[in-house]
């Protein structure tokens, strides 16, 4: 019985639909969400504004262009996505075992958590005592690897690869109507009935790293619009890292109180 949230239910012979009936798309939708604002859900949310910092950063080796940073961003998004949806559709077909997930999740997730809360405090740290918001150097000091790591990931395929890790972070947190899915999507008599439920799942999940990053771009093509000076437009990249930062910092200590 579903009521229970503990007992998923017996796929037989008999009538399997009637399983796929009882989580049903509106009930899968609120899990979906529900899982968006868990533990997991955040952590991976987390990954996702670290990477996106990157976007907003100074870089002396390039000319600067806010147009360029926006064809950037969603081309990288998308890749990052990709990242995620390859590892869950192995996920879902069995070619990865769950249990992978289930033991190195709950451990990448607070590390995700101490890692945005230490370049939260560096960066608003950075922002409000120098005026400065770009902290690599300092970090290269106390954490060496950090520097070469971040020039990693601006690379499309450091995106690719952070989606790929970031998929672990996916169903560690989730509940049972999400395990039901999985359940059936081992069956090949009702996998492909299930498997409209487990994208759909998967998209709700993944829609707010989608919708912040249509924020950011909009925003940096207001940006540019509004302000055409090369100076005045670096401030205002500097101002949003900074408020990031403090989403990273408050975010962080909300992960490590949900686990």
């Amino acid at each position: 019985t579903p009521d229970l949230e503990e007992v998923f239910g017996i796929v037989g012979a008999s009538d399997p639909t009637d399983v796929i009936k009882s989580v049903g798309v509106i009930g899968l939708t609120g899990t979906a969400l529900k899982n968006s604002f868990s533990a997991c859900g955040i952590a991976l949310l987390l990954v996702f504004l670290l990477l996106l910092m990157l976007f907003l950063e100074e870089d002396k080796e390039t000319k600067f262009s806010l147009e360029k940073r926006r064809e950037e961003l969603i081309r990288k998004t998308i890749i990052f996505l990709a990242g995620i949806f390859i590892v869950v559709l192995m996920l879902g077909f069995n070619i990865i075992p769950f249990a992978l997930f289930e033991s190195t999740g709950g451990v990448i997730t607070v590390l995700v958590a101490l890692l945005s809360i230490i370049v939260g405090i560096t960066f608003i740290k950075h922002f409000l005592i120098s005026g400065q918001i770009i902290p690599r150097n300092y970090l290269k000091k106390i954490i060496p690897p950090y520097h070469k790591f971040m020039g990693y990931c601006k690379h499309s395929a450091g995106f690719f690869i952070m989606g790929l890790l970031s998929a672990l972070l996916l169903t560690v947190c989730w509940g049972w109507k999400y395990r039901v899915i999985l359940i059936l999507l081992s069956d090949p008599i009702i996998r492909w009935r299930a498997f409209p439920l487990f994208l759909w799942h998967t998209i709700v999940v993944l829609l707010p790293l989608a919708i912040i990053a249509t924020i950011l771009y909009m925003r940096l093509e207001k940006l540019e619009r509004v302000h055409e000076h090369e100076n005045i437009q670096l401030h205002q990249l500097k101002i949003l890292r900074f408020i990031i930062a403090c989403v990273l910092f408050v975010l962080g200590i909300l992960v490590l109180f949900l686990v």
